[in-house]
């Protein structure tokens, strides 16, 4: 079933719903999109989580009113060592994130790191079993979801 049709679907679920007074559906819509292979669960237009696979989770969060976003990953596959972990917005813009004390990798984007990307991947250095030198371990691949999207302001 395509994104339109379930979006249909949900709308009048939504609609059926509230005129009867149950509303413990209407915040929850989920999609899953094959041309890019990855799950997108959105909660709010503020927020939004993707997951590719069982490696990392990925969640953005942005503020109505507030400039840029946060962006938290979550690893769920164990490393001997705390990998190095990348957010790529397009191609060349490259943001180091900090690792928290719950295990997870937070780093504060800008309007400007935002301008001109559709899309982004998460990238995961560390040292393989039995290495010395880190490499690339996972990079995993998104679309940015539309509420994030920003363009040229001149």
């Amino acid at each position: 079933m395509n994104f339109s049709k379930k979006m249909k679907n949900f709308a009048m679920l939504s609609v059926a719903c509230m005129s009867t007074g149950l509303t413990a559906l209407a915040p929850v819509v989920s999609a899953n999109t094959a041309e890019s292979n990855t799950y997108v669960k959105y909660k709010t237009r503020e927020t939004a989580k993707y997951t590719r696979n069982s490696f990392v989770d990925v969640k953005l969060t942005q503020q109505t009113g507030v400039p840029g976003a946060q962006v938290e990953v979550f690893l769920k596959t164990p490393y001997v060592e705390a990998p190095d972990v990348y957010f790529v917005l397009g191609e060349y813009n490259i943001i180091p994130l900090v690792r928290t004390e719950s295990g997870s990798y937070v780093a504060n984007l800008t309007d400007e790191d935002l301008v001109g990307s559709e899309d982004f991947h998460v990238e995961i250095i560390s040292k393989i079993p039995h290495g010395t030198h880190k490499h690339i371990v996972e990079s995993k691949s998104f679309k940015l979801e539309s509420s994030f999207l920003r363009s040229f302001v001149r």
